[in-house]
């Protein structure tokens, strides 16, 4: 009698991105005139001066993560201020607001703290989710945090607001 040999499964090859493994959401925004686009471990992107005003680096980070898609702005607004309680506890909320901007939904909060360093500072923070598609598990959340000494917010928040505004998916 023939021994019938039974071939070993194949590995499935997945590419990144694609239908089975997708990438996160395109997405456009524009970097304001005199400011620099950079890195950071664990962003997508920073923007910032091309200099330091003041001796702090102003800057604006550009972060993702995925959620489940039961996740909803309430839970990740409150996730991400008490991880920065955690880290700076004088926190607090000066304004926070839903707001839509292109069509995009979104939360801001603007808050006051005391850096690690012992520097008073003032943070614009968006959050926003990435267009939904088919019924995946997860969604893409956005985030943008804007820091700046609190004694120049008021010269920089139009151009912070003008950068969150300027974010668009395509």
């Amino acid at each position: 009698m023939a021994t019938q040999l039974t071939p070993p499964p194949t590995a499935t090859v997945v590419a990144y991105p694609s239908k089975l493994l997708p990438g996160i959401p395109a997405f456009v925004f524009a970097v304001p005139p005199g400011w620099a686009l950079d890195e950071a471990s664990g962003a997508l992107a920073v923007i910032r001066p091309l200099a330091e005003v003041n001796g702090f680096w102003i800057n604006a980070i550009l972060s993702h993560a995925k959620v489940a898609r039961s996740v909803g702005f309430r839970e990740v607004s409150t996730t991400t201020w008490n991880r920065l309680l955690d880290r700076l506890p004088d926190a607090t909320v000066i304004t926070q607001k839903f707001i839509e901007i292109n069509g995009q939904p979104m939360f801001l909060r603007s808050s006051e703290m005391t850096s690690e360093a012992g520097r008073a500072i003032s943070q614009l923070h968006a959050i926003f989710f990435g267009p939904a598609h088919g019924e995946g598990k997860v969604i893409d959340v956005f985030q943008i945090v804007c820091t700046v000494p609190r004694e120049n917010a008021d010269d920089y928040g139009a151009t912070m607001f003008d950068f969150i505004r300027s974010f668009k998916f395509v």
